[in-house]
């Protein structure tokens, strides 16, 4: 279980038909951090960032999953693979 605060950037307003899906990115420090960001994927099919950096997995999947079930996004995060 993570504790603490979240920084989010900015006030941002996420409407669900600009957003094709949310989605969770590993980022590995050079002295072996782990950390991980919370990104969108907008219509256009580009990613930006609503959590540019939390060290806990489980508060980034949580609120990705959270996100997407307020704006009624179906499905499994999209694959990071599948995005421009």
């Amino acid at each position: 279980m993570c504790h603490g605060t979240v920084a989010m950037g900015g006030n941002r307003d996420l409407l669900a038909e600009d957003t094709r899906g949310i989605t969770v990115r590993v980022r590995r420090g050079n002295q072996g951090s782990v950390r991980y960001a919370l990104m969108y994927v907008d219509a256009a099919n580009k990613e930006h960032a609503l959590l540019a950096s939390t060290p806990c997995q489980e508060r980034a999947g949580f609120i990705a999953a959270s996100i997407r079930e307020i704006l009624g996004l179906e499905g499994e995060p999209i694959s990071p693979a599948a995005v421009n």
